[in-house]
């Protein structure tokens, strides 16, 4: 049976960026889910809407999940930085989720660096991860 941890996901990678130095030098604890504070400060990381479906290899429940991190700063050099280590971090750690959830895999698939929409000057790095989650049946 297919189980979706998109929640548990979303709220493991939100604890580990902002609990990750490399991360927390840029952006300190403006790490947010899909709603960012009108008067947050800039750069931060956004955990967009996650695609979703089922994962079920033998004896296992889960989830395959493709995310996207948006980090969003007024200088194009920081938000490739900021990105950099956000993606360094999301690749090299033991990412905690809740309860009996575990983590199959982890993958990096891009990033690009864009304008924002509307503005000259203001950019954002679209991150792409591919995710599998199971649990032990």
């Amino acid at each position: 049976m297919a189980i979706d941890h998109t929640r548990a996901l979303r709220r493991a990678v939100v604890y580990l960026l902002r609990n990750t130095s490399a991360v927390t030098d840029y952006v300190g604890q403006r790490v947010y889910g899909m709603r960012v504070p009108t008067d947050a400060a800039w750069p931060f990381i956004r955990y967009g809407a996650a695609f979703s479906q089922g994962f079920e290899p033998t004896g296992w429940d889960g989830s395959e999940h493709d995310i996207t991190l948006t980090v969003q700063s007024h200088s194009e050099d920081t938000c490739a930085l900021v990105a950099a280590a956000a993606q360094q971090a999301l690749e090299d750690a033991d990412i905690p989720l809740e309860g009996s959830v575990l983590l199959a895999s982890f993958d990096w698939v891009r990033t690009q660096v864009v304008l924002m929409p509307d503005t000259d000057s203001d950019f954002q790095a679209i991150m792409q991860f591919r995710v599998e989650t199971y649990e032990t049946a």
